[in-house]
């Protein structure tokens, strides 16, 4: 397959979506493809990172939280100009925004991610079954979420598939000395350190994890934040109240993962629900133990005592003993969990998922199969 791809995503700001979209454009350019993008929203931190790698962007000139339906002729003209093979857009507005420019300006094949078990809102929901029809392909990057969405009836059955995230592991091996990833950010050598990466928002569940530490962790237990978020200042103030405030440190958002999981003992996932988490597959990577709340989408890839330690959702208690446990356990149990994570992250690696992708594609434009799932 040697098609053309647009992708379209809601913004470039750092999230497990943007950060996955780049990804995919890195690996598709790899391939000889030509791969364009375009955001809804102007700019965004990841912005140079899509440029350094070569990839042409273009904004839809929609401003945060305000509806303009001019985004969408501007996607329609976009598609127009560039006459992609393929248009691919992720989260639920560029999905939504993409069919809709599609009534305008025909493209050969129109294909839709979702990156949760929930879209958030039955109105969301509603709009995905009123526009169904403009679709070839819905994926969600969850198998719970994908179950959920057949249930839902968000997309004919045909044109509903599971595609997991992907990722390289060589970018997030961890290689030099733990300690002086520690001193960069003023973490004594000899300090316990759990690591949180995720955007501070309600799904991620941030302040229990703060109370979780605060109740449980021990006084040479120390614990790293990376992320903003609508859930800043509920955090700070957490912190605060609680008195922890030289123990956690907010880092805000930052472009430095893998030497953050240097630094780090275990990373630590606090979600109410997920999509896929790419923290997961970066502490797998990392060879870094997870200790996660056994939410939607989180549970379809960590086994508890296999490969990382599960928790009740929203559970402040049990996130801390979960912790503890973990900190607890004799090296050969450690050992066994980190070499099954290890193995299981052979099934996620970003060339993987882009041989799924390139099988998804070509099959979705082969005219018999596109018969066949009208």
């Amino acid at each position: 397959m040697n098609a053309s791809i647009l992708f379209v995503l809601t913004t470039l700001d750092r999230g497990g979506a943007e950060t996955q979209v780049l990804e995919l454009a890195r690996g598709w350019r790899r391939r000889g493809r030509d791969v364009r993008v375009a955001s809804l929203i102007p700019g965004g931190v990841l912005l140079p990172a899509f440029e350094e790698a070569g990839l042409r962007t273009a904004s839809l000139g929609m401003r945060r939280g305000i509806p303009d339906p001019r985004a969408a002729w501007r996607l329609a003209d976009l598609m127009r100009r560039q006459q992609p093979d393929i248009v691919h857009g992720h989260m639920v507005h560029a999905n939504l925004l993409s069919r809709t420019a599609r009534l305008v300006s025909p493209v050969r094949l129109l294909v839709n991610t979702a990156h949760s078990v929930d879209e958030e809102g039955r109105l969301r929901e509603a709009a995905y079954r009123l526009t169904a029809p403009l679709c070839d392909l819905l994926t969600n990057v969850s198998l719970h979420g994908t179950e959920r969405f057949r249930q839902l009836h968000l997309a004919p059955n045909a044109r509903l598939r599971h595609v997991p995230n992907g990722i390289d592991p060589a970018r997030l091996a961890v290689t030099g000395d733990p300690r002086t990833a520690r001193r960069a950010l003023g973490v004594p050598d000899r300090a316990w350190v759990w690591l949180s990466v995720g955007r501070l928002v309600p799904p991620k569940d941030p302040v229990t994890l703060v109370r979780a530490f605060a109740a449980h962790a021990a006084p040479d237990e120390v614990l790293l934040i990376a992320g903003r978020g609508e859930l800043d200042r509920d955090v700070k103030l957490a912190v605060r109240s609680l008195d922890v405030g030289n123990r956690v440190l907010l880092l805000g958002d930052r472009d430095d993962v893998p030497s953050l999981l240097a630094a780090a003992d275990a990373v630590v996932l606090s979600s109410r629900w997920e999509g896929q988490p790419m923290v997961q597959l970066e502490a797998a990577a990392a060879r870094r133990l997870l200790i996660a709340t056994a939410a939607p989408g989180t549970v379809d890839v960590v086994e508890d005592g296999v490969t990382g330690i599960l928790a009740a959702v929203g559970d402040v208690d049990a996130l801390g003993a979960a912790m503890r446990h973990a900190r607890a356990l004799p090296p050969g149990a450690r050992e066994a969990i980190l070499a099954a994570a290890g193995a299981q992250l052979q099934s996620f690696t970003i060339e993987r998922v882009l041989d799924r992708w390139e099988e998804l594609y070509a099959s979705f434009l082969a005219p018999a199969a596109r018969c066949r799932t009208r």
